[in-house]
């Protein structure tokens, strides 16, 4: 008995001394390669998890954008409210994908080729810009579609709804709405809808014809004057291009000034002063080669401005061409600031006479205080000695020279009983 508890204690002893020996074993190495095979484990399951996750939050990104696309363009493809409405949809489908061209030699091909059941002809574009002409039964008018920039200053459909004379275009009214493209970007967008003008001032049809030009420049310098006097506003984009005009049944024609995007009420800024001058800064309003020194230079802008302005449409149109401009017809900047700076003269025709030269010298003084104002031009001898000779030859040069027609070619009537509202039914 006592041996057999003997052999029992040392096996006891052995087993412990055993287990010593195994624990001795387990060395600091093998205790951190332990740990890092732990650490990495963990690390690969988070990883795992979170390639999951932004899986699953990328998918649910992409379906929601996709709600709000078509939430949006569900918004906009709605049922028209009006005649109009189906008319100013389709607008903003097709100069959405004018747009998405990158040239605008494609751009403008692509208006051109716009066609319609609706009663609406492309006219011009711009950037921003967009014009119709709407023709349905008896009504016929002109929808321009402008995109406000976010750091949008235009005073346009304010001045162009507030203005009346029978020398400036008639607006009728002008509305504000948003548009989602298709791209699901919203835009805001005004309408304005105006009296069709169905002939334009051009160059090659006036033939350099003095008679003519100082007929369209009298019209011009009335509804200028009323501008500048009465309303206390500055068009400041003058140019052959925003001149057009109206021929009655009797065939008498009366020039217009059109296009009100750059135009400014000096109301907002002081009273009436003739020689006030806005500094707009980073702006200089105006179409290259019309601009004067003080808008190029100096970033001022005023109605004195419209003078200089008045002058390059008389130069240009008695000159039969628009100058500085190269063979290429690319714009040769080189050659205009030399002539801002009266570094370079005026260059006429051999039969362009006297009294347009002056008027012209006249009208583009450098000095902006030094150029007459609208009401002292319509006494300048250019003006004035057109009646001299208006019974023996305006009447029978004018059917020739003075517009060209801009008739629409193709409008199709959209067949509808829908009711459709004129823009003066609409109240802004």
């Amino acid at each position: 008995m006592d041996k057999f508890e003997e052999l029992n204690k040392l096996n006891e002893v052995l087993l412990e001394r055993k287990k010593i020996a195994s624990e001795e074993k387990q060395t600091p190495i093998s205790y951190a390669k332990i740990l890092v095979r732990l650490v990495l484990r963990r690390l690969r399951r988070c990883l795992c998890l979170l390639v999951l996750f932004l899986l699953v939050f990328s998918l649910l990104i992409y379906i929601n954008k996709k709600r709000v696309l078509k939430k949006n363009q569900m918004r906009v493809k709605t049922k028209p409210a009006t005649y109009r409405d189906l008319c100013l949809d389709f607008i903003n489908s097709e100069m959405d994908i004018v747009l998405k061209h990158k040239s605008r030699s494609n751009q403008n091909k692509r208006f051109a080729a716009i066609k319609t059941n609706l009663p609406l002809t492309p006219i011009k574009m711009t950037q921003t810009t967009a014009v119709f002409l709407y023709e349905y039964g008896k009504e016929k008018y002109v929808i321009k579609r402008v995109i406000l920039r976010r750091d949008n200053t235009s005073q346009e459909p304010f001045i162009a709804k507030a203005v009346h004379h029978p020398n400036i275009i008639e607006t009728y009214n002008f509305e504000y709405r948003d548009h989602c493209d298709s791209n699901g970007e919203w835009h805001r967008i005004v309408w304005i809808y105006s009296e069709y003008l169905n002939e334009r001032v051009s160059i090659s049809q006036i033939a350099s014809n003095e008679v003519v030009i100082s007929k369209i420049l009298r019209d011009v310098l009335k509804g200028l004057v009323y501008l500048h006097e009465t309303m206390n506003i500055a068009h400041l984009d003058l140019k052959i291009a925003n001149i057009m005009a109206h021929r009655d049944n009797a065939n008498t024609v009366t020039y217009k000034i059109i296009d009100f995007g750059y135009a400014r009420d000096f109301h907002i800024i002081q009273k009436f002063d003739y020689d006030a001058m806005e500094f707009i800064e980073g702006k200089s309003y105006g179409t290259f080669p019309y601009k004067p020194p003080e808008i190029v230079f100096e970033n001022h802008h005023g109605k004195k401005s419209d003078i200089y302005c008045i002058g390059a449409i008389a130069w240009f149109l008695g000159l039969g061409d628009v100058p500085f401009y190269t063979e290429s017809r690319d714009k040769d900047l080189k050659k205009w600031r030399m002539f801002l700076h009266e570094q370079r003269s005026f260059r006429f025709r051999g039969k362009n006479s006297d009294l347009l030269r002056n008027f012209v010298k006249r009208c583009m003084q450098k000095d902006p205080r030094k150029r007459p104002t609208a009401r002292e031009l319509l006494d300048d001898p250019f003006i004035t000695d057109i009646d001299k000779f208006q019974n023996n030859h305006f009447s029978s040069t004018t059917s020739n020279y003075t517009t060209t027609s801009i008739e629409p070619t193709h409008i199709s009537h959209y067949n509808t009983n829908s009711k459709h509202n004129h823009p003066t039914n609409h109240r802004s």
